[in-house]
């Protein structure tokens, strides 16, 4: 199934958008800079340490990471101890899950960047909370293009999804509350080179930006509120930039509450 042209709303940063459109760069956002705070925040159901399955399960997973990651203060024969121990007992479970997971949510914020894209460029709420008010723009992405190729779907959940430590890493950066349901959010998922392992198969930042590739972006949309100025300084940059991009602009409709769109450039 082919998946719809992406936006991705922001405001207008001539600055930004010349690393983008003459640098070929592409800003991905900490999950740190999140304006949700359930969001990439793993939750742990810790009642499952009563289940001796799921103990030794847990118990294989940190002897296997030890051996990926050995070092520390302590010595081969303590690890071993705090391993078997997580084995029999919950309580000892509970712990090194508790600092486990601590761990991990400040390593999300470290390891991974995200880039977050709607299919949606008429939403109002979207204009003004992403958008700069209406006076910002939003990025148009081919959804037959490189970038868009590298996209997953977020899931939105009544409840806060448990997250297995034993499952997929990925989950806990793809899910979020229903109320954030009418975004219908596309993310693409990036890992900071400084922690990358030869064999990723995601995309690669360092500090943060991307190589955009040459034929992702499309076209341009400025907000119902963006000023003139606004407008040339954008249709310079596309001119400069060399690219065949379609600059728009969202107008109010005269009868009701929404959008339309008219070509500018």
């Amino acid at each position: 199934m082919r998946i719809p042209d992406l936006y991705h709303y922001q405001k207008f940063d001539e600055g930004r958008l010349r690393q983008l459109l003459i640098g070929k760069r592409l800003y991905l956002s900490s999950p740190a800079d999140i304006n949700d705070p359930w969001d990439c925040q793993p939750h742990f159901d810790t009642r499952q340490v009563a289940d001796p399955a799921y103990r030794a399960a847990l118990a294989d997973y940190f002897a296997e990471l030890s051996k990926r990651m050995p070092g520390g203060s302590k010595t081969p024969e303590q690890v071993a101890a705090d391993i078997e121990a997580i084995r029999t007992d919950p309580e000892a479970a509970l712990q090194m899950l508790r600092s486990q997971s601590q761990g991990m949510r400040e390593g999300i914020a470290r390891q991974w960047r995200l880039y977050c894209l709607t299919p949606h460029i008429d939403s109002e709420l979207m204009w003004a909370h992403y958008g700069n008010s209406h006076r910002g723009i939003a990025l148009q992405y081919n959804g037959d293009g490189p970038l868009a190729q590298q996209v997953s779907q977020v899931s939105y959940f009544d409840h806060y999804p448990p997250f297995d430590f034993l499952g997929e890493a990925h989950a806990v950066l793809l899910a979020k509350s229903k109320a954030w349901a009418y975004e219908d959010e596309y993310r693409v998922i990036a890992w900071e080179k400084t922690y990358a392992t030869r064999d990723a198969e995601v995309m690669i930042t360092e500090e943060n930006f991307a190589e955009l590739k040459p034929g992702s972006l499309t076209g341009i949309v400025l907000g119902a509120l963006a000023s003139p100025a606004t407008e040339e300084k954008m249709k310079a940059l596309v001119a400069e930039s060399g690219e065949e991009l379609v600059v728009q602009r969202a107008v109010k409709l005269a009868n009701r509450y929404g959008l339309t769109f008219k070509k500018v450039r």
